[in-house]
Order: C-alpha cells, then sequence, then structure tokens
C-alpha cells in the first residue's frame, strides 16, 4: 500500500523485507557474478587491499584485529568483549564497572579460542581472559573454585583485572575511533592523507532522549561542518554523517508528521551548510523498522530546489538485508526521477 507523497512505489522492496531468504537469493544471484571485463580489476584492487592489511601488521592495532577477527560477533565470546568495549569506559564507578566485567565474562568459553595454531597474542589473550572469569565470578557458583579462594581472588583481583580490560578496551576502542575530536581527526587527514582520499566524519553519539540533547546534537552537527570545511582542499573531500535520530527525541514512523515538521528544517539547515562548505552529508542507518521515515527525508531533500546543484547527498544502505538490491533499484530510479545524484554507501550494519 503506497502512502501520500510518495512519488514513486516502495511496493518491491517491502515485499522483500520478510520474504524467504532462498527465493531473495536466486532472483539475485546472477546479479553477483563478475564478467572477464571486470574480473582483473577486481583481482587487482583486492590485491591491493590485501597489501595494504599486511602493512598494517606493525601500527600497534593488528593484534587487537586478530583478537577482533577470533572473537566475532557470531560467537557469545565476541557479544561479550564488544558489550564491553562499549559499555565498560563510560561506567562512572568501580563497583558497576566489577559487576559489569563479572557479567560479561561469566558466560564465556574464553579457552576454547586458545590453540598452537593461534597467534600468541590471541591465545594470552584467551587465558588472561579465563583467569579475568575466575576471578571476578561469583563465589557461591559450585562450577568455579573453592568458595574461600574465589573471595581471596575477588579480593585481591578484581581491580587488576577491572584495571587491565579498561586498558585493553581503551586500545580497543583506538581500533575504531580515529580521533577524539573533529579538530584532531583533522589533524591526522593533513598529516597523512593521499592524493584524492576521501574522509568520512562521523561523530558517534546516541539518539536523543529530549528536545535539548536533539538541539545539543544538532549544535555539534554544525559546529562540525564548520570545522571541516577549512579541511576542503583538491585532495581532501570530507563527508559527515548525520545520525537521524540524534536530531530528533521521537524518530518514530509514527510520528512522521512531526518529524518532518520538526526534523526535516533542521536536516535542510545542515544540507545547506555542507553544500557551502564543499561537503558531502551522508545520512546514516538506523533501526530497520525506520528505513522508510529515512527515505521520505531523502525524498524531500532530492526534491529541494535550494539543493538542486549539489551531488553531495548520499545515503547509507545496509546491504545485509533481503531488501537491499530492490531499495538499490529503487534509489537509482528515484534520484534519476529527481535529476540528482546520490552517494550511495553500502554497510554491513549493525541495526536489526
Amino acid at each position: 500500500m503506497e502512502r501520500p507523497g510518495e512519488t514513486l512505489s516502495r511496493s518491491a522492496f517491502r515485499s522483500s523485507y520478510r520474504a524467504d531468504e532462498g527465493s531473495v537469493i536466486a532472483a539475485i544471484i546472477d546479479h553477483a557474478r563478475v564478467d572477464a571485463t571486470d574480473g582483473p580489476q577486481v583481482k587487482a584492487l583486492a590485491s591491493e587491499l590485501i597489501s595494504l592489511i599486511r602493512d598494517a601488521q606493525g601500527n600497534g592495532t593488528w593484534d587487537f584485529r586478530q583478537i577482533l577477527q577470533d572473537y566475532d560477533l557470531s560467537t557469545d565470546e565476541g557479544l561479550a568483549l564488544m558489550c564491553l568495549a562499549e559499555a565498560l569506559i563510560r561506567v562512572p564507578d568501580s563497583a558497576t564497572a566489577d559487576h559489569l566485567i563479572a557479567d560479561k565474562l561469566s558466560g564465556g568459553d574464553w579457552l576454547a579460542h586458545a590453540s598452537a595454531d593461534r597467534p600468541l597474542f590471541v591465545n594470552a589473550a584467551a587465558w588472561g581472559l579465563t583467569l579475568g572469569q575466575h576471578v571476578v565470578a561469583d563465589p557461591v557458583d559450585p562450577d568455579r573454585w573453592r568458595r574461600g579462594h574465589q573471595k581471596l581472588f575477588s579480593r585481591l583481583g578484581a581491580r587488576a583485572v577491572r584495571t587491565a580490560l579498561n586498558q585493553v578496551m581503551q586500545a580497543m576502542g583506538r581500533v575504531f575511533v580515529f580521533a577524539e575530536t573533529i579538530d584532531d581527526a583533522i589533524k591526522k587527514v593533513r598529516g597523512h592523507g593521499q592524493p584524492f582520499e576521501q574522509y568520512s566524519f562521523d561523530m558517534l553519539g546516541e539518539a536523543a532522549c529530549t528536545p535539548d540533547q536533539a538541539e545539543h546534537y544538532f549544535q555539534q552537527y554544525r559546529q562540525a561542518i564548520e570545522q571541516l570545511k577549512h579541511a576542503v582542499s583538491p585532495r581532501i573531500k570530507p563527508s559527515i554523517s548525520v545520525k537521524l535520530s540524534a536530531l530528533h527525541p521521537t524518530y518514530l514512523p509514527l510520528k512522521r508528521e512531526r518529524i518532518m515538521a520538526q526534523l526535516y528544517p533542521r536536516l535542510l539547515h545542515l544540507c545547506r551548510g555542507a553544500m557551502a562548505a564543499g561537503l558531502d552529508l551522508c545520512l546514516d542507518a538506523e533501526e530497520t523498522e525506520r528505513l522508510e521515515l529515512s527515505l521520505d527525508l531523502l525524498e524531500a531533500l532530492l526534491d529541494e530546489p535550494s539543493l538542486q546543484d549539489w551531488d553531495g547527498l548520499g545515503l547509507a544502505v545496509q546491504a545485509y538485508q533481503k531488501r537491499a538490491y530492490p531499495l538499490l533499484r529503487w534509489l537509482v530510479e528515484r534520484t534519476a526521477r529527481a535529476g540528482r545524484r546520490l552517494r550511495v554507501r553500502l554497510v554491513k550494519g549493525a541495526y536489526w
């Protein structure tokens, strides 16, 4: 069923949202083949990327990447580590931190990730996490060490485990966080940027829960655009990603009219600022049920007369979803109808 105001049917990707996975794969498998013309280029690019990754072995973050590869998000241990990486450095007091560590370490089979064919750093991490698991575990758990020894280790070892894990999580954070401020990020870009490289600046944050928080994030984005415009050059073409749910406290499909009346003017202001500064602006992905609300905003921007000469608008598309391919086709048709170009960023995604 189409909604009022839609200029191009969305039925194709709507029907794919919960479609049978086998049927979806069968319908798009032919599009995944590489022809003889593109094959050599794909191979050359893949070889170049592999070389760059191998060259990164000595940069101080490689060992953590090996751990992240071994403890991926398909394992309970990987999920626990990611939860710790995200939450531990934000916990304000030691008691809460100890409870968090105990909760996340207690259920993991950490030694399952240790073996002779794995790197030394990964094996050391597995044994260290196992020791930490015993140190902070509940002393009344009959499957843990004897209660008397456990209490002793808990008193003497919890602080050491907490300190060590905090340091590890901060180091892991540096793998993902390029810099803590826009100014620091710009300095790093200028320090080692290569010709024609493009950088996307994302400000990590949460969804707004109050109007004051939404206003705060809006002002943060305005300030970031102002700072980034000084980094624009023939060598560097920055892009800024905007989290739509940070700009309004009720970014929900049921609040569409309110979103269009209250959030859209803010988003338009940011887009105009990015256009004037020579920047690209990408709409970040949100939870799956919010996709069409994001598309409503995107359509309004595509049809906005004041942005007609700007080709810097972008959208992050979660490529793992069943509706990704029909969504991409829809985006091609919709931007063509508007006489515009759209920068599409394919992402693995973290939202369901």
